[in-house]
């Protein structure tokens, strides 16, 4: 009764382990079980006669499961947590992957350009324009103007160079000028005319005091070409050529290079001279001729006497520097 018990509690052990190797090697002894078994069942209890053989059957135990045949075993589970891979392919591999791109660098900041270098002025070369006037003394000017000053404008273009690296500058140039008065003679109805036209030669000794403010004394020597006429009921006029020499000295201000453009290395600037001084020209003997035309008789005119046409002067003028 322990066998027959005993041994179906192994088998039913077995089947729930699986089918493993232990299962199959008591799978003989489970056979012998049942066939004791059906043999006790066959016979009649003796401490039980009469009774019925269902009962006896009812309380055997109940037959042992047959055993998994080998090819239909189910495969251990693997102790392995990844699975089981043997056998199984092997993975692959991972792509390489490429490096980040990374941002395209950030190029440095343009360097600045440096300003030009200094450029020392060795030279210069002035282009100006400029108006004067003329203090006249004589008192015979008085028959061409009411007043004494004599007015005249021009133009003139210098060239000067420094001396041994130094604040004097030394040069010369030229220079024309036009003088032009026209008056009655003391309020009478003899209209008086003059007119001049002036060429000259210029000298001119500068001194840099700063950059940008110069003094200068100048001197101008050439001819004086002009006319005098006098109208009336007749015409009357004189051509006339007498010396002309001036001088003057003055300040001149100009724009620095520090405020210009390009600043030491500027090669062009403008300014304003202011100059005082004294002008000298050649006396006038004045005798106009009479314009008679095919007049038969011919007249004549008498002297009217000497003209003297010298003063103080001053001049402004502008001019545009070339370094």
């Amino acid at each position: 009764m322990i066998t027959s018990t005993i041994f179906p509690f192994l088998a039913t052990l077995g089947s729930a382990l699986g089918a493993t190797p232990a299962a199959a090697l008591m799978a003989p002894a489970s056979t012998e079980a049942a066939d004791v078994a059906s043999e006790t069942e066959s016979e009649p209890s003796a401490a039980e006669p009469g009774s019925e053989p269902a009962t006896d059957a009812a309380s055997a135990p109940a037959p042992a499961p047959a055993p998994t045949p080998a090819g239909d075993e189910e495969p251990a589970a693997s102790s392995n947590p990844f699975g089981d891979v043997t056998g199984a392919e092997p993975a692959p591999a991972p792509a390489p992957t490429s490096p980040p791109l990374s941002a395209a660098p950030t190029p440095p900041p343009a360097a600045p350009i440096p300003p030009p270098p200094p450029r020392p002025i060795r030279w210069r070369l002035d282009f100006g324009v400029g108006l004067g006037v003329s203090m006249i003394q004589d008192l015979g000017y008085r028959a061409f103007a009411e007043r004494r000053n004599l007015p005249e404008y021009g133009t003139s273009v210098m060239f000067d160079f420094r001396l041994a690296e130094g604040r004097i500058f030394l040069g010369g140039g030229l220079a024309y000028a036009r003088s032009q008065r026209t008056g009655d003679a003391y309020g009478s109805q003899l209209l008086h005319s003059l007119e001049f036209h002036e060429p000259r030669v210029l000298g001119r000794l500068s001194f840099m005091a700063i950059d940008g403010l110069d003094a200068f004394a100048r001197v101008g020597v050439g001819p004086s070409i002009g006319q005098l006429s006098m109208t009336s009921q007749q015409y009357a006029e004189q051509d006339v050529v007498i010396p002309r020499v001036d001088g003057q000295a003055g300040l001149s201000v100009y724009l620095p290079k520090k405020w210009l453009a390009r600043k030491q290395a500027s090669r062009v600037s403008a300014g304003l001279d202011l100059a005082l001084g004294y002008t000298w020209r050649g006396k006038i003997d004045v005798q106009p001729t009479l314009s008679q035309g095919d007049e038969p008789l011919r007249a004549t005119t008498s002297p009217l006497g000497a003209l003297s046409l010298h003063g103080f002067s001053w001049g402004l003028g502008l001019f545009l520097r070339v370094m």
